[in-house]
């Protein structure tokens, strides 16, 4: 297909540790080192393959994509560096009680360079962060906990940069604390 006739691409994006998609879900895709776009998930397949779809992609001499998921991690003030994004992982967060907060669930995809404007390239998103449970045990019959704070000792939150070419994580901005605030209603 001429470049000229590509007025959609489709991507399929993957996560290499079984994190789940969700239609809805919002993306940023770094588009040949010179744009943000956010792009919302179409749709999931059976093999837990998530849709998006690009309308009218940047024609380049080299095109290239690499991505973020949440949308929402990624920050974008700065100037747009294709190998280099940085990224905020909230220190602060609100699990539900089946689902630890996808705010935190910070995964990034692997640019990658075409040498054409593909019709279709599939995105393979891996996590920067370690997800986990806790479990608290003989808790008084009916209480709940509002609010949980821990130290780990180790980052777990704050600004970091994401080095999308080589998969290199850089922390200028650490916390090593997290707060977790569950809904009291």
């Amino acid at each position: 297909t001429p470049e000229e006739e590509v007025s959609q691409l489709v991507i399929k994006a993957t996560s290499t540790d079984g994190a789940e998609w969700r239609e809805g879900d919002d993306i940023s895709l770094i588009e040949s080192g010179v744009r943000y776009r956010t792009l919302t998930c179409r749709g999931v397949d059976d093999d837990n393959r998530a849709t998006f779809l690009l309308e009218d992609p940047l024609k380049a001499e080299k095109c290239g994509y690499g991505a973020v998921y949440p949308a929402s991690a990624l920050l974008t003030d700065d100037s747009i560096d294709l190998g280099r994004v940085r990224l905020r992982i909230p220190a602060e967060q609100t699990p539900t009680s089946e689902y630890f907060d996808t705010e935190g669930d910070v995964r990034v995809a692997r640019y990658q360079e075409f040498d054409s404007l593909p019709s279709a390239i599939r995105l393979s998103f891996e996590r920067v962060v370690a997800t986990g449970t806790l479990r608290l045990e003989n808790l008084p019959e009916g209480s709940f906990i509002n609010e949980l704070s821990i130290d780990f000792g180790k980052v777990v939150a704050g600004e970091l940069v994401a080095d999308l070419c080589t998969g290199e994580i850089t922390y200028p901005e650490a916390r090593t604390q997290l707060t977790l605030r569950y809904a009291t209603s």
